[in-house]
C-alpha cells in the first residue's frame, strides 16, 4: 500500500512510498512520515538528539508535502524543524534551488532567514523517488502582512549585495537564468519564454501575441534603455523569488521580519516591486514600494518609475495565468501591454511593418531553442489542467 497526499499524488508532484519501505523510520509520534535520511541530517547537521514527534504542517502547498518536527538537542533543549518532501526530478530541482538560495540569503542576513540545514535524497524504494529540504522552523503570523517600513529597509539592504544563483523556477516553471550583458535583452527573453508557457496553458490569441511582440519591439527598449542613458549603469541585483511572491512575514514570538522559501536570479532591482503591485498578491494592499524607496531611491529616470513597474508586472501576470489557466491575470497582462503601447509606441509605427528586434529574431529563428517551450512535462501538464478555471 502506498502512502500519498490525495489528490495531488495523482499528479506526480508529491512523493508516495510504501508502508514497509526500509527508509521509513518507525516509532516516532505523529502522523507525518519521517525517513532515515532526514533523521540523519537532523542529528549530524541540525544538532538534534531525541526525535519527539513529526506532524503535518499546513495544507496550502501545491507540490510539496510539509512537516514540522519536534526534537531535543544535545543539551536537552526543545528544537523545531521544518521539512519539505518533493517528488521526482522536479521536486529535486525545486528543493535543491531553494536550499542553495536560502543558504546564500542566510549568509547575508542570518537574523532574517530561517537557518537552512540540509537537502538530499529520501532514499525511497524504487520506483518511488523523493527529495527533502530541512530547515529551522519559524512560526509565522499569517493573518497580517509584514510591516511596511521593516520590509522596505530589509529589501533595500539585500539589493545592495549581489549573489549568484543556480537553476531557478517560478512556481513549477523554469525561467531564464543568469544576468545578460544587457538587462533589456534578458527581460525580453523572460517575456518570450513566459509567453510560450502561457500559450501552452491558455491557447493562442492573435491580439495577445501581437501586443506582446509590439511590447518587446517598442516598449522594452524605450523604458529599459533609458536606465543606462547619460552614463548610468544598472547594477544587477539578485532578485529573491519569494520576495516577489510576498513570502515575507513576522515571527509571532520575536516580531522579527523573516524571508523564507527563496530563489531567484540577477535582474534590475525594481523587478522586485512587480509582484507587490499585482492584484493577485496580497502585498499590493500596502505601499511597500514607497517604503523601499525611502531606503533606496528609484532608478533614473524617476518619472518613468511607474511605467517600468507596469512593464515588469507582465512577468508575474503571465506566470500566474500560466499556472492558473483562464485566470483574469492574462487579461490584466493584455491591458497593461495596451496601456504601455499607447504611451510608447511611436505614432508613425501604426500601419507600418514593425522593426526587426534582434533578440526577438534570434529567438524566433531558433537560435535560442531553450526558450521555445513546446510542451510541459506530463506531471506539470496534469497539474495545470487540474487548476483550470471553471
Amino acid at each position: 500500500m502506498a502512502l500519498a497526499s490525495a489528490p495531488l499524488a495523482a499528479h506526480g508532484l508529491r512523493p508516495s512510498f510504501d508502508h514497509d519501505d526500509p527508509a521509513l523510520c518507525r516509532g516516532i509520534e505523529g502522523s507525518f512520515p519521517l525517513f532515515a535520511a532526514v533523521v540523519n541530517a537532523m542529528r549530524h547537521e541540525g544538532n538534534a538528539g531525541e526525535i519527539i514527534r513529526a506532524t503535518q504542517h499546513g495544507d496550502h502547498c501545491s507540490w510539496f508535502r510539509i512537516g514540522r518536527i519536534e526534537a531535543k538537542d544535545g543539551q536537552g533543549q526543545t528544537r523545531h524543524f521544518f521539512v519539505k518532501y518533493g517528488a521526482g526530478e522536479i521536486g529535486k530541482d525545486l528543493l535543491e534551488m531553494e536550499f542553495h538560495s536560502q543558504k546564500k540569503l542566510y549568509s547575508m542576513i542570518p537574523d532574517n532567514v530561517p537557518m537552512p540545514i540540509a537537502w538530499g535524497d529520501l532514499g525511497l524504494r524504487k520506483p518511488h523517488h523523493g527529495t527533502f529540504f530541512l530547515t529551522q522552523f519559524v512560526q509565522f503570523d499569517d493573518r497580517r502582512l509584514p510591516d511596511v517600513e521593516a520590509a522596505g529597509e530589509l529589501i533595500a539592504r539585500l539589493h545592495s549585495a549581489s549573489i549568484g544563483s543556480r537553476k531557478t523556477f517560478d512556481g513549477l516553471l523554469y525561467h531564464v537564468n543568469g544576468w545578460g550583458s544587457k538587462w533589456q535583452t534578458l527581460f525580453e527573453k523572460i517575456l518570450f519564454q513566459l509567453y510560450h508557457y502561457n500559450t501552452l496553458s491558455n491557447g493562442t490569441d492573435h491580439e495577445f501575441e501581437t501586443a506582446l511582440k509590439e511590447t518587446i519591439w517598442y516598449v522594452v527598449p524605450r523604458l529599459l534603455d533609458a536606465l543606462e542613458e547619460d552614463g548610468r549603469k544598472i547594477e544587477p541585483c539578485f532578485i529573491h523569488g519569494d520576495l516577489w511572491n510576498g513570502n515575507l512575514g513576522h515571527a509571532i514570538k520575536t516580531s522579527r521580519l523573516y524571508i523564507f522559501d527563496s530563489g531567484g536570479y540577477y535582474a534590475h532591482s525594481e523587478m522586485e516591486f512587480a509582484y507587490w503591485k499585482t492584484q493577485h498578491h496580497a502585498m499590493h494592499e500596502n505601499d511597500y514600494c514607497s517604503a523601499d524607496s525611502r531606503h533606496r531611491p528609484p532608478s533614473e529616470p524617476v518619472n518613468e518609475f511607474e511605467d517600468r513597474i507596469i512593464l515588469y508586472t507582465l512577468k508575474p501576470c503571465l506566470l500566474f495565468s500560466s499556472m492558473h489557466p483562464g485566470h483574469i491575470t492574462r487579461q490584466r497582462a493584455l491591458d497593461n501591454k495596451k496601456h504601455l503601447l499607447q504611451k510608447y509606441r511611436p505614432q508613425d509605427s501604426l500601419g507600418s511593418p514593425p522593426p526587426v528586434d534582434p533578440v526577438y529574431k534570434e529567438i524566433t529563428d531558433g537560435n535560442l531553442k531553450h526558450l521555445l517551450v513546446r510542451e510541459y512535462p506530463p506531471e506539470i501538464a496534469t497539474f495545470i489542467d487540474s487548476r483550470r478555471s471553471v
